[in-house]
């Protein structure tokens, strides 16, 4: 196990837990269910006590974008505000999934990346590519948008191309 300074600290339960891709929905709320708050457990530097009451309104309406143990803090810290939470929170399983896009930034640099270090750049667009994330309703999607897998297959063969052409000119 690598140290909190590396992977961060979570309240989470720490357990790897294999399940069906069809129970998920049930897990889930199993989990939600179960969890309690032990104001013991957290620490008054815990970021989400910074937060503001539009910031925590955000963190419980957003489920997929935080965990469980930070959304139920954020219902609790919002109670003892007497804030209300308005509307429906919406589940992490009914919640659109968006694949991700690499900005042209960051496209530019994965090209040159593939032309100076061609090994680097074959890696990069193989990941790039096969890179897949796992929704809370167990389904696997890809990681990333239709265009930016296609850049990810350019930037591949590029680093193909110039590793072939490289040990061309080294070997002949």
């Amino acid at each position: 196990m690598l140290d909190k300074i590396y992977i961060g600290e979570s309240f989470d339960p720490m357990t790897l837990l294999k399940i069906r891709s069809t129970d998920f929905e049930r897990v889930n709320e199993l989990v939600i269910t179960d969890l309690v708050i032990d104001d013991s457990q957290v620490g008054k530097d815990y970021y989400l006590f910074q937060f503001s009451n539009e910031e925590l309104l955000n963190v419980v309406h957003t489920p997929g974008e935080w965990n469980y143990f930070d959304r139920a803090l954020a219902k609790k810290l919002l109670s003892e505000r007497q804030v209300a939470v308005h509307g429906q929170t919406t589940s992490p399983d009914t919640q659109v999934y968006e694949p991700a896009r690499l900005t042209k930034d960051r496209l530019v640099m994965q090209y040159l990346i593939a032309i100076l270090l061609p090994l680097t750049g074959i890696l990069i667009g193989y990941m790039t590519i096969k890179a897949t994330q796992t929704l809370p309703n167990g389904q696997s999607v890809k990681m990333y948008d239709k265009d930016t897998r296609a850049h990810a297959q350019v930037i591949l063969f590029i680093g193909l191309a110039w590793l072939v052409l490289f040990l061309w000119r080294f070997f002949f």
